[in-house]
C-alpha cells in the first residue's frame, strides 16, 4: 500500500504562515 504524507497548513484566521512555509520547504510531504 502506498504511503501519502499530509501537511497542514494554516486553518484559521490569524494563524502564521511561516510553519506553513517551513513545511512545504523542509517536510517531506506530498501535499500541503
Amino acid at each position: 500500500m502506498k504511503k501519502i504524507r499530509l501537511g497542514a497548513g494554516s486553518a484559521y484566521w490569524g494563524d502564521l504562515l511561516e510553519p506553513a512555509v517551513e513545511l512545504a520547504d523542509k517536510g517531506e510531504v506530498d501535499y500541503l
